[in-house]
């Protein structure tokens, strides 16, 4: 049940001794352990706000949660902002976060940090904007850069469009997109072809 003008935005499933990464539309990280979090005893229950957990701002909020079980070495945090700017930084980078959180991303202006994903070199990404383009590229082909770094293009968007989702475009896997009218389209991931980033991508 959500209270008086909310909605579900964000569902992530995870461990009891998993720790959870929350990032904001400011491009910051906070942590907690998924049993700091308390459980409700019904499905049904409204939950608890986010301000009584996190120390966010006056206008900011979350935009992105993951899952993590270990800070393996060889694993990328990939976040992408709503201007369609994508950046990767080693997993390990974020395994102490203060309780104030850090800064995950230098954002433009403007722009807001709008997706996040555990990813590895071995992996492609997929973007998708508001108006139905994607591109689908390689992970390898983003350079590694700092905690405190901004992104860099990744999808090239017209000027009405922006960058709503993201995710990994794992072999054999399907593309499952809804719009915000409720329709919903699946496809193979075979169907969209692998690209250099910083194009405009394909229909979808």
């Amino acid at each position: 049940v959500t209270r008086e003008a909310d909605a579900v935005r964000l569902l992530v499933v995870a461990d009891t001794h998993d720790e959870l990464l929350f990032f904001t539309n400011r491009g910051k990280v906070f942590r907690l352990k998924c049993h700091e979090i308390p459980a409700d005893s019904s499905r049904t229950a409204k939950g608890m706000a986010v301000v009584n957990l996190l120390p966010v701002t006056d206008g900011e909020r979350v935009t992105a949660m993951v899952s993590v079980t270990d800070f393996k070495p060889d694993a990328y945090l990939l976040m992408a902002t709503c201007r369609g700017e994508i950046k990767k930084t080693a997993l390990a980078k974020f395994a102490v976060v203060r309780s104030s959180g850090l800064i995950a991303m230098d954002l433009e202006e403007g722009d807001e940090l709008m997706a996040t994903c555990l990813a590895t070199d071995q992996d492609d990404v997929v973007l998708v904007t508001e108006v139905g383009q994607s591109i689908r590229f390689t992970v390898s082909s983003l350079r590694a850069s700092s905690r405190t770094s901004g992104g860099v293009c990744g999808i090239r968007l017209a000027p009405d469009d922006q960058a709503v989702s993201m995710d990994i475009a794992y072999p054999d896997a399907f593309l499952l997109v809804v719009s915000t009218g409720g329709f919903g389209k699946l496809a193979p991931i075979s169907n969209y072809p692998r690209q250099r980033r910083a194009g405009s991508g394909v229909r979808t």
